[in-house]
């Protein structure tokens, strides 16, 4: 066990005592329907301003993105690049990332917002260039990469919000680019700790895990489990409390 995963449990160990259960009431989320509508969902993308053209900038880059992407429920979060960029946050600190949850464009079983887009308009041949040639695709994945493509051992990550929310969601594959390397694994909030289990053995396939807590949390811990207990992650949902 390293330092950083002794600190959490040890945290979490003297939390525990004279816990007040009135304090929060955690439970599970297995599916994206469990979400209120009041939801908010982010996605990552980046943006190159070396690619612009015809007068386009970053901001307008981004809202005519927002724009495109908002049939599919969905919110853009631009970040500074695809690779090892960590200490993100979406929705001017709506949601703000740790330092363990970096940037990767890794080939995963995570659904494209360009076919997340292109389902709810019924049009298969929306593409993000149409609007600009900037924007890319990234994804959140819970270790340092060496490389392109090249996973590394997970790390705990934890994820902080800007107000009290009442649920928070996304979606996960749980390979890292190896079927075998992640078991169940736990989510610390309000210190109480849930456990999730995590299809191992199984064809890859994407994984929605969620927490709601019905009087609200401001941070919450995941703890992996597994061999290098590695992930991949996208469309962050909250839900914040004032709209639960």
């Amino acid at each position: 066990m390293n330092r950083k995963t002794s600190l959490i449990f040890a945290l979490l160990a003297l939390g525990s005592v004279g816990f007040n259960p009135a304090m929060g009431q955690p439970r599970v989320l297995t599916s994206t329907a469990e979400l209120r509508t009041t939801k908010t969902t982010y996605a990552l993308f980046t943006i190159d301003p070396s690619k612009f053209s015809g007068g386009q900038t970053t901001a307008s880059v981004t809202a005519a993105l927002s724009t495109a992407i908002a049939p599919a429920g969905l919110t853009a979060c631009v970040v500074a690049g695809d690779l090892n960029v960590n200490n993100m946050n979406c929705g001017n600190g709506a949601i703000r990332f740790g330092s363990e949850l970096y940037t990767h464009n890794f080939d995963s079983v995570l659904p494209s917002p360009e076919n997340l887009v292109a389902d709810a308009i019924g049009d298969p041949k929306f593409k993000l260039a149409t609007i600009s040639r900037s924007i890319g695709i990234t994804e959140g994945v819970n270790f340092f990469s060496p490389g392109l493509n090249l996973p590394a051992p997970g790390e705990i990550t934890q994820f902080r919000f800007d107000r009290r929310i009442a649920q928070f969601g996304m979606l996960i594959d749980p390979k890292a680019m190896d079927s075998s390397n992640l078991g169940s694994f736990q989510i610390i909030v309000n210190r109480q700790t849930l456990t999730i289990p995590t299809p191992v053995a199984t064809p890859a396939a994407a994984l929605f895990i969620g927490i709601e807590d019905p009087h609200g949390f401001t941070e919450m811990t995941i703890v992996p489990g597994g061999s290098n207990q590695a992930w991949i992650s996208n469309y962050y949902s909250i839900v914040p409390l004032a709209s639960f």
